[in-house]
């Protein structure tokens, strides 16, 4: 039945399917959807409904379709999800069997329940077609980060979280199949890098890149591809890279771009990395037994991790580049600030995953900052050692000022000051 639902609702669209989205997984689904129970509960509202979605949100049945790059609602369903409040919604061009076709789309409040039992929730521009029943196209996933999981043994359909592990052993497996030297989370040159891939030229050179994946529901913008310039910019100087990369879950910002083209940085989304695979090797998603044993081909170096809590603000960048990263570069170690942490959303778990598994925090407290203080009480509860520095001790907190604090008045300064302590601490 649904095979016949997502062929009728593309037929009378004019919709056209995309072989790139549609892997093994999408053929196989397609192939046997006339099964009943391939078929998913969805919750539908209006735009900034998220905390009484699950409650009061509009469940329907719907299909999730891995072929098709739009999700597609029946007009039913928008009269009943903004009642007698249906305005007159902007339209898309869409690729159809005969060119380009506009059709009508409405902002929808999308929610799916996960294997995990945690619902997850966006906002996507729905078309609206001529149709009995929801289709949830490839467009609802990726934004979600999901995954679809069919068990045809036990008849059940599931949604798995895409997570940014999997995002990145992905990543490394398209370099590897392309006939790259890969090794993973390892530290180079205080830094902490996703993937070092090495791979040879045509003149028989080896290239070294160094690979940054970002795994993000929005677009990456110019800010994070400025500060991993930098990074970039000080391992080339240091020639333990030839040229860096950053891959995309969902793409790049126009900003982002053009900081791109000025600093020689390669951008890249995953999909952009799979053209360059032969045709045979574009549709070979990672199963559960590919990604196990992409896990164990993992380089994990041994390697001191730190976590640096302080303020994103731009007169403070010398004193985390300079002061706190090459410090800890030159004692082994590598730095982790909450902008540099992967996410698609529950930024703060990640935060404390982080703190946990470090063997010491930074804290600046030179500029007062909510996030930071909280940072600093989560490690302190953890029994993690925290080291304050800050330029004036006067802005610390009453609680916090019975801690030692290393106060800094110079960045030469800074960096002798937190080598001797970390040097302390480490033994």
């Amino acid at each position: 039945m649904a095979t016949h639902v997502a062929d009728q609702v593309l037929a009378k669209n004019g919709v056209r399917r995309d072989a790139r989205a549609e892997d093994k997984v999408g053929r196989h689904v397609g192939s046997t959807m006339k099964h009943e129970w391939l078929t998913l509960e969805a919750y539908f509202a209006k735009p900034g409904a998220e905390r009484d979605l699950l409650r009061a949100g509009t469940r329907v049945v719907a299909v999730i379709d891995t072929g098709a790059e739009i999700t597609v609602v029946p007009r039913d369903l928008v009269n009943l999800v903004y009642g007698g409040d249906v305005q007159s919604f902007a339209s898309t061009s869409v690729a159809t069997m005969s060119g380009i076709t506009r059709l009508e789309t409405v902002p929808l409040l999308v929610g799916l329940s996960t294997a995990d039992k945690k619902p997850t929730h966006a906002q996507v521009d729905c078309v609206i077609g001529q149709l009995d029943r929801v289709l949830l196209g490839s467009d609802v996933l990726s934004l979600l980060g999901l995954e679809l999981r069919i068990d045809f043994h036990e008849k059940l359909v599931q949604l798995e979280r895409y997570t940014w592990e999997r995002f990145e052993d992905e990543v490394a497996k398209v370099y590897r199949s392309l006939g790259a030297s890969v090794k993973q989370n390892l530290n180079i040159g205080g830094f902490q890098g996703d993937i070092v891939a090495e791979e040879a030229t045509q003149s028989g050179q080896k290239l070294r890149l160094l690979v940054e994946c970002k795994f993000y529901r929005d677009k990456v913008g110019n800010r994070v591809v400025n500060d991993f310039a930098r990074v970039v910019a000080t391992l080339k100087a240091s020639e333990l890279i030839d040229r860096g990369v950053i891959v995309s879950y969902r793409g790049f910002t126009q900003d982002a771009t053009l900081v791109a083209e000025s600093t020689g940085l390669e951008l890249l989304t995953l999909d952009d990395l799979r053209q360059r695979l032969p045709e045979s090797m574009r549709q070979d998603r990672p199963t559960a037994h590919k990604r196990g044993k992409a896990a164990e081909q993992r380089r994990c170096t041994a390697v001191r991790r730190f976590f640096v809590a302080m303020p994103f603000a731009p007169d403070m960048d010398d004193v985390y580049h300079l002061g706190i990263r090459e410090t800890v570069q030159a004692l082994g170690g590598a730095c982790e600030r909450a902008d540099e942490i992967q996410h698609t959303g529950g930024i703060i778990e990640k935060i404390h995953d982080s703190i946990r598994s470090a063997s010491i925090m930074i804290a600046e407290l030179s500029l007062p900052n909510p996030n930071v203080f909280y940072e600093i009480g989560f490690a302190h509860a953890l029994g993690k050692p925290v080291v304050l520095i800050t330029r004036d001790i006067a802005g610390s907190p009453f609680d916090l000022r019975g801690y030692n604090h290393i106060v800094y008045k110079s960045i030469v300064e800074l960096r002798r000051s937190l080598e001797s302590m970390l040097r302390e601490l480490l033994k």
